[in-house]
């Protein structure tokens, strides 16, 4: 009985919100962090050092609801997309991200190893998550402009990382990553909660 009605309720048509919700919240988390951060340089600093400054909880807060909004999304589309094993490989990969996104809040740049190894992850597994999502999405002709963003997550943010050397920092390069992926996300959620709504 309590089996059935999480798999009700994650099948929901609200739960795609959820994808619109968690990405706003994170932008608006970093957003707040560097208007309050005039220490702050994208040039010359890692977003995660918001996370080890007074506007702390502001950062991580926003990062840790982020990722379980979003992963709890993912189980949404484990049940509402009726597609074949490449796309659910996608979707684990989003949704390993989403936890290496809540680990990154969580363990912060006072547990180095462990933020070093998140960050890591979270960076890895979303861009080879968009990549392998958006290639299998771009021959579904209803979800083409989905494989597109996707697509375009991965191309971005592969440019961003090449070209890191450039800055001291690696703000840029996350951005580049981040600001693209939750665009995405954002359309997903919104192409979700419509489909939803016909059937």
């Amino acid at each position: 009985m309590i089996g059935m009605a999480w798999k009700e309720t994650l099948e929901s048509r609200w739960i795609a919100l959820l994808a619109i919700i968690g990405p706003l919240i994170a932008m608006l988390s970093i957003a707040v962090s560097i208007a309050l951060s005039p220490w702050f340089s994208f040039e010359g600093n890692a977003l995660s050092d918001l996370g080890v400054r007074p506007v702390a909880p502001i950062f991580n807060s926003g990062l840790i609801i982020c990722g379980i909004l979003c992963a709890i999304f993912c189980l949404h589309l484990y049940l509402r997309i009726g597609m074949n094993w490449p796309i659910k490989i996608g979707i684990s990969l989003i949704l390993a991200a989403c936890i290496a996104l809540i680990g990154i809040g969580v363990f912060t740049e006072h547990s180095m190893s462990l933020h070093i190894f998140f960050s890591v992850a979270f960076f890895v597994l979303l861009l080879l998550a968009a990549l392998i999502t958006g290639a299998c999405l771009l021959i579904v002709p209803k979800m083409r402009v989905i494989g597109i963003l996707a697509f375009s997550v991965a191309i971005i943010g592969t440019v961003g990382w090449a070209i890191s050397d450039r800055w001291s920092g690696v703000a840029i390069p996350e951005l580049l990553s981040v600001v693209p992926a939750c665009v995405w996300f954002v359309y997903f959620g919104l192409w979700m909660y419509k489909k939803n709504g016909q059937n």
